[in-house]
């Protein structure tokens, strides 16, 4: 529907929710590509999947999609999780991070039940991600493949809302 809408008005922004994550990337089969040649701002929302990706350890229990996540669901979350580890990093900052390695995305959407909540989620996004850790994800297939080269999410910062 959101490329649809991209396709046939002259919106400026549109958000996204949910399905430009580490763990739903569907966006990049047609409205990441559509807003880019469009020049359209994508806004990243709900990030963490319901929470999923908004704990360093997920596991039995965790939500995705607003529902209990599934085995094959957690189990990719923790190989996630392992790889950002393993690069000194942790799930929630990837989390936070990816959205901006597609340059349609001008910025990501966070929120939060507390102060502390949001304090946390916006340190989460200041933090660097090495390079290393998308080709990584990319190589094991557990990122999306289809954006043909991504902008280093550490490096970028977004880009003016118009």
């Amino acid at each position: 529907m959101l490329a649809r809408f991209v396709r046939e008005t002259d919106a400026d922004v549109m958000m996204v929710a949910g399905r430009w994550t580490l763990l739903d990337q569907s966006a990049a089969e047609d409205l990441l590509p559509l807003a880019e040649q469009r020049g359209v701002t994508v806004l990243a929302a709900a990030v963490f999947n319901s929470g999923i990706l908004a704990t360093d350890a997920p596991g039995t229990g965790s939500f995705f999609d607003y529902g209990p996540a599934g085995d094959a669901v957690v189990d990719r979350a923790q190989r996630i999780a392992r790889v950002a580890a393993r690069h000194g990093c942790t799930l929630p900052e990837l989390a936070v991070r990816y959205p901006l390695t597609h340059p349609a995305v001008g910025a990501v959407v966070l929120g939060g039940a507390s102060a502390d909540q949001m304090a946390r989620n916006a340190d989460l996004g200041s933090r660097p991600v090495p390079d290393e850790v998308w080709t990584e994800l990319r190589e094991e297939g557990l990122i999306s493949g289809s954006v043909p080269q991504v902008r280093s999410a550490s490096a970028a910062k977004g880009h003016p809302v118009r």
